[in-house]
C-alpha cells in the first residue's frame, strides 16, 4: 500500500516539472503577447481581489502518437472562467490513499495547462489531466479530482468535441 502512494507522489512529481506546475505564490506576468479571444469580446477589467477575468489554455500530447495536437485559446467571459475556478477551487482532494489503477499510471495523454489571470496579472496556474485519472494540479502538493460537470464546463469554453481526443 505505501509503494503505491510512492509510486503515486513520483509520478505527480515528474508529471509537474514536464508540465511546469509550480507550488510557488503565483507571479505578476506581462502582456501575454499572443492571446486570442474565443469569444470574440474583450476581457474587461475587474477591481483588484474579485477573481481571474480571463483563463489562457494551452494544450500539450506528450504520448507517442501525439494525435490531438496542440491547443492555445484565451477565454475571456468572466462568468465563465469564475465559474471554472470556482469550481476548480472547491474539487476535492484527489485520494492518494487509495490505490491507483494500472491505467491511470500509465496514462501519458494530453495535458491542459490553465492559467487564470486577472487583466495581465497571475492568479493561479493548473494542470488538467483529463484523461483516465482526471486528475487537476492546483500545485505540486495540491492535486484536485477533475469532476464531470467541471470537464464538461471546460469542454465548452474552449468549444471542443472532446478534450481527450479529436
Amino acid at each position: 500500500m505505501k509503494w503505491r502512494l510512492v509510486v503515486l507522489v513520483l509520478f505527480s512529481g515528474i508529471f509537474l516539472a514536464a508540465c511546469g506546475g509550480s507550488a510557488t505564490a503565483p507571479t505578476t506576468r506581462s502582456s501575454p503577447t499572443n492571446l486570442q479571444s474565443t469569444t470574440g469580446s474583450s476581457a474587461t477589467t475587474s477591481s483588484p481581489g474579485s477573481g481571474p477575468t480571463i483563463l489562457h489554455v494551452t494544450r500539450t500530447d506528450p504520448s507517442a502518437t501525439n494525435n490531438i495536437g496542440p491547443l492555445d485559446k484565451t477565454i475571456t467571459d468572466s462568468v465563465m472562467v469564475q465559474q471554472l475556478y470556482s469550481s476548480a477551487q472547491q474539487a476535492p482532494a484527489y485520494a492518494t490513499s487509495t490505490s491507483i489503477s494500472q491505467s491511470c499510471l500509465n496514462d501519458t495523454g494530453v495535458i491542459y495547462h490553465l492559467d487564470f489571470l486577472q487583466g495581465t496579472s497571475e492568479i493561479q496556474r493548473m494542470n488538467l489531466d483529463p484523461g483516465n485519472c482526471k486528475i487537476l494540479y492546483l500545485s505540486q502538493t495540491d492535486l484536485r479530482q477533475a469532476s464531470a460537470a467541471f470537464l464538461q464546463m471546460l469542454t465548452q469554453a474552449l468549444q471542443v468535441n472532446s478534450l481527450t481526443s479529436n
